[in-house]
């Protein structure tokens, strides 16, 4: 089973200075291994000889190694902390200045990995973003 879950918390500070955190923990999603198959003694595929846990999803020679869901990307935590200061500029309106830095601990967690039978069966080919620094300027009248 996968699990989702996010968590938002604020708190003013004196000079209204608000800090506020949202953090997502989501844990890892299932995938399987897939491989080629060859056809049975007949030397035809999607005959009566040939190999079972095909997935329908892939179509013809593609065979399903093991249990369906058997391997998990493992979990996925991110903490995204903002900053913020409201200026009043009076009968001119306000200012707001945020400062948002996502993923605090530079958590870099693997979105994808190689699912095909061989060498590289497993490996991990992508990653989510790494930290970032933004900073906005916010006017309202």
């Amino acid at each position: 089973m996968t699990h989702d879950l996010k968590l938002y918390l604020v708190h003013e500070f004196p000079l209204a200075i608000f800090v506020g955190s949202r953090i997502h923990y989501r844990s890892g999603y299932p995938y399987n291994q897939y491989g080629s198959y060859l056809p049975g003694p007949d030397g035809e595929y999607n005959t009566a000889d040939d190999i079972d846990h095909t997935d329908p999803l892939y179509g013809e020679g593609v065979l399903l190694q093991g249990d369906r869901g058997s391997y998990r990307y493992p979990d996925f935590v991110q903490i995204v902390l903002s900053i913020q200061k409201d200026v009043s500029l009076g009968r001119w309106g306000m200012m707001t200045a945020i400062i948002d830095i996502i993923d605090l601990f530079n958590n870099q967690v693997v979105l994808e990995r190689d699912e095909d039978e061989g060498a590289n069966f497993g490996k991990d080919l992508v990653w989510n973003s790494p930290s970032a620094l933004t900073f906005q300027l916010k006017y309202s009248f």
